[in-house]
Parts: structure tokens; C-alpha cells; sequence
């Protein structure tokens, strides 16, 4: 399962992500985030969502395989018997602010971690989960495609849990515990190009799927449907300061 996060398409220059970028045999699920709730409607989170929501119809189109969800924010009630996944965000367990280097997604507890450290690991936080009543096959463990830099205070000392100064420079275990598989923080943050790191296009999503042995070997990808990806919306009588839409009450699109 993959998130495309729609902020993604906003970086400059070879940062840009949009969805036509998506490899539509990378993923089984391709989850766009976000949409929002207002007045008991499910809308559009800013204007460019709708002309995704199209595209993303393109991808369906041209994969037999996948799947394409929608990301709505809501509050965090007990929601997990009506849920058919639910997918924990084990990463960004470690920042520069603690004051020490740490791992940000680690598997299991490292001898340095004491006290609430010793609970910021995938092992503690997946087990937590099940033991607290969920079920362990809708729980989806999360993986990052980044990382967290940090600046030593001793550049001699580079071990987890060396001191830290402040932030590093800007840069450019499900199986086994029957888990229902893994999930991609974000595709836009992975090499989707291949133009970075020279080792394909997004390389650390395919080494999950090979890590975890999924295979996509019945996906057929059909050509482009350039009509529909580039087909603009009907905005003639929209007003632009109004920016929400009922997804519900999309324009439907006739294909040619």
C-alpha cells in the first residue's frame, strides 16, 4: 500500500511529484492524501484534487490490479470494527530536538533506549496494537522513505545515542508476525525518477516489495489515456473562492 501525498507535486524543479508519475504495477493500493470533511461531505482538500481524482482514474484504467483510495481526515475515535486496514505510522521515532542521534524507525529497542525511548520501536508499537485489541491482519506497519540528519556535538562520537547539536544538513518485520503488509510513506519521497540515487525508479518501495516477496507479475499496464489525463475540468461557472467540491458530485468523464 502507497500514500501519494498531494503537497508532493508542489516542490520546484526535478522535486515535483504528481500523480501521473505513479507507476501504476508499483503499488496493490494507491492511497491519496488528503481530502477533508465539511458540513458532512467528503471534499476536495485544495484545488488541484480534482483534476488527481481524474488522473488517478487514468492509472485504475490502465492497471488491472490496483486499487485507489481516499486519505480523509477525521478524529481518532474508536473507528478500528469498521476499518479494513489500519495503517500505523511507525517513523518519525528520533529528531534532533531530543538531543541525542536515534534511529527513526527502528525495529526493536536498542540498548541505549531507556524509559519512553525503550517504547519507540516497530516491535513495541505493532504488538501494542494487537494487545489492546486489534486485529493484527488489518494492521499495516509503516515504513519511511527519508531519513532524519543530525548535527554531532563530538564528530568522533557517531554511535545511537551520541549528543546532537541540531539538525543535519537539508539533503536532497511484517510477515513474520502475520500482519497485513506494509505501507509506503510517501512515493513522492522515495526516487521516483531514478535520477537521484541511479538505481531505478522508486528503489526503496521495490525493496520492501522484494524484502516482503510481493509481486505485481499479472499487473498489465494498458498506454496512457492522454485525453483523460490532461482533460480540464469544467470550472466555467465555479467560483474560485469557493474551493470544495463534493466528490460525490464529480462531473463524470466520457472516454474517447
Amino acid at each position: 500500500m502507497c500514500y501519494y501525498n498531494n503537497v508532493a507535486q508542489d516542490r520546484p524543479g526535478l522535486g515535483s511529484f504528481s500523480v501521473g508519475d505513479i507507476d501504476p504495477c508499483l503499488c496493490s493500493h494507491l492511497i491519496y492524501a488528503f481530502a477533508k470533511i465539511q458540513n458532512n461531505r467528503i471534499t476536495q482538500g485544495r484545488n488541484s484534487d480534482l483534476t488527481d481524482y481524474q488522473t488517478l482514474r487514468t492509472l485504475k484504467n490502465r492497471s488491472n490490479e490496483l486499487i485507489t483510495l481516499l486519505a480523509v481526515g477525521g478524529s481518532d475515535t474508536g473507528t478500528a470494527p469498521f476499518l479494513n486496514y489500519i495503517l500505523v505510522m511507525t517513523y518519525n521515532l528520533h529528531e534532533y530536538k531530543e538531543g541525542y542521534t536515534g534511529e527513526i524507525s527502528p525495529l526493536y529497542k536498542s540498548p541505549t533506549d531507556i524509559d519512553n525511548d525503550a517504547f519507540l520501536n516497530m516491535d513495541y508499537i505493532m504488538k501494542y496494537w494487537v494487545k489492546n485489541g486489534a486485529a493484527a491482519e488489518k494492521l499495516i506497519a509503516g515504513f519511511a522513505t527519508y531519513a532524519q540528519t543530525f548535527s554531532l556535538t563530538d564528530p568522533s562520537n557517531i554511535g545511537i545515542g551520541a549528543p546532537t547539536s541540531s539538525p543535519g544538513p537539508e539533503g536532497p518485520v511484517a510477515s513474520a508476525n502475520n500482519f497485513g503488509g506494509a505501507m509506503i510513506w510517501a512515493l513522492g519521497m522515495d526516487d521516483f525518477s531514478g535520477s537521484f540515487c541511479n538505481q531505478g525508479k522508486f528503489p526503496l518501495t521495490s525493496t520492501v516489495k522484494e524484502v516482503l516477496k510481493v509481486t505485481s507479475a499479472s499487473c498489465m499496464v494498458s498506454a496512457p489515456d492522454l485525453h483523460l489525463v490532461n482533460a480540464p475540468l469544467d470550472s466555467g461557472c465555479r467560483n474560485e473562492k469557493n474551493t470544495t467540491e463534493p466528490v460525490d458530485s464529480l462531473p463524470s468523464v466520457t472516454r474517447e
